[in-house]
């Protein structure tokens, strides 16, 4: 996500703040209802999340997360598509809500986005979808 040249420039706790930013972020993205694998994530909705954390106008976000969903180059979404691009929304607005620079409540935040009671909070994310 950041640059080698650039992140030479980082200083320790820097490195440590955005790794467990990015690990919040990516597992609020594992759904374990979905037909992935453990730890893996749909890419295309992991790209429209990190979309909307990209500079740039809202309309310029919104416009390439939409082209990244619109299959058919067709100019519209399908269902699926829309429901993708909606829960990548969804789902990147409770990870930012979930994201610590600190170790232990990263730790802590994972432990609880891994346990059973995670599933109610992407239903809450799916059903908002819907």
């Amino acid at each position: 996500v950041v640059p080698k040249e650039a992140s030479k420039n980082f200083d320790p706790n820097e490195i440590e703040n955005f790794s467990n930013y990015f690990t919040n972020f990516f597992t609020c993205f594992d759904y374990n209802w979905s037909d992935l694998k453990k730890d893996e994530v749909n890419a295309k909705e992991l790209m429209v999340g990190f979309s909307f954390l990209c500079a740039g106008n809202k309309s310029s976000k919104l416009a390439a997360a939409y082209d990244m969903l619109d299959v058919d180059k067709n100019g519209y979404l399908t269902q699926r598509g829309l429901m993708q691009y909606l829960r990548a929304y969804l789902t990147m607005l409770a990870g930012i809500s979930l994201l610590s620079s600190n170790k232990n409540t990263t730790t802590q935040i994972r432990k609880q986005l891994m346990s059973t009671k995670r599933n109610d909070a992407f239903l809450a994310v799916e059903n908002g979808a819907k």
